[in-house]
């Protein structure tokens, strides 16, 4: 997912599938110290195993089985810590025309200890609005790659602010 770069190699969990990588998850949260970091988790269930095959039962217990998983994460995060779960695109395993991927809106669903009460975020323009989010939390500034200025923003919108 990220072409070997920017990541050292034995800081890389790939999972079998979607329930080890949430418990992946569930652990580095339990174990770490109070640093900084960015756990990131491609779960493909929603997607590969139950959206393109148009499996809606198999779909409904998947996402039932990263709910409960959900829940165990958050009771283990710090005062700092956020959660962000999103999707860059729909497969709606109802949907009979055809197999590919289907453009209903995807979600936003950002969580943690050190957010009060339900903040709606509205319909994002763009997915980038996470990565600039992302570029706040850490206070990236710009990034020079290849003498191009990458600005932080990535051309997006942080809602960090309308969250703390």
């Amino acid at each position: 997912m990220f072409n070997q770069r920017g990541f050292s190699p034995t800081r890389i969990e790939k999972g079998h599938d979607d329930r080890e990588r949430i418990q992946s998850l569930i652990r580095h949260f339990s174990q770490r110290n109070n640093g900084a970091g960015l756990y990131f988790a491609n779960l493909i269930g929603t997607d590969m195993t139950y959206g393109h095959p148009r499996n809606p039962e198999g779909y409904v217990r998947h996402i039932e089985m990263i709910s409960e998983h959900l829940r165990q994460l958050l009771s283990v995060m710090k005062f700092r810590d956020l959660l962000i779960v999103t999707s860059d695109h729909g497969t709606d395993p109802t949907h009979q025309a055809h197999n590919n991927h289907t453009y209903e809106e995807v979600p936003l669903l950002v969580a943690g200890p050190g957010i009060y009460g339900a903040v709606n975020l509205g319909v994002r323009t763009t997915f980038a609005d996470v990565a600039a989010t992302v570029a706040d939390i850490f206070r990236l500034e710009e990034e020079v790659n290849d003498g191009i200025k990458i600005p932080r923003t990535y051309g997006g919108q942080s809602f960090l602010h309308q969250l703390v």
